[in-house]
């Protein structure tokens, strides 16, 4: 079925031997043929799966509680991470200090003065 514009929208099809769309005047190598999705055996089926049950607020509240205690262990985490970060620094600033301490006193041992 054509818009407005011209352009073939949707259109009925058979595939006997081939594929065949009415209304469409060209040649089966341009046309693009998107095959639709099966459909259920049967109506069965659908009406077999349990209906979802919708959220209610003791439902919510429990996520609510869940990412809570998630945000609390993420926190607790990062704490560790930057009092690690910290000491680590404050470590790495001595050992700098106390290597060029050595470095001098190694290097008055080397050179006695004369």
């Amino acid at each position: 079925m054509p818009n407005k514009k011209g352009e073939v929208v949707c259109t009925k099809y058979t595939t006997i031997e081939r594929t065949y769309f009415e209304g469409v005047r060209a040649h089966p190598s341009k046309v693009k043929f998107i095959p639709p999705k099966e459909a259920l055996k049967s109506a069965m089926a659908t009406a077999e799966t349990p209906r979802k049950r919708c959220k209610t607020m003791a439902d919510l509240e429990k996520e609510l509680a869940e990412q809570r205690t998630i945000i609390a262990s993420l926190e607790a985490c990062q704490r560790v991470q930057s009092r690690a970060i910290t000491f680590g620094d404050t470590r790495m600033v001595r050992l700098e200090h106390d290597s060029t301490a050595l470095k001098g006193r190694v290097e008055a041992l080397e050179n006695p003065k004369k």
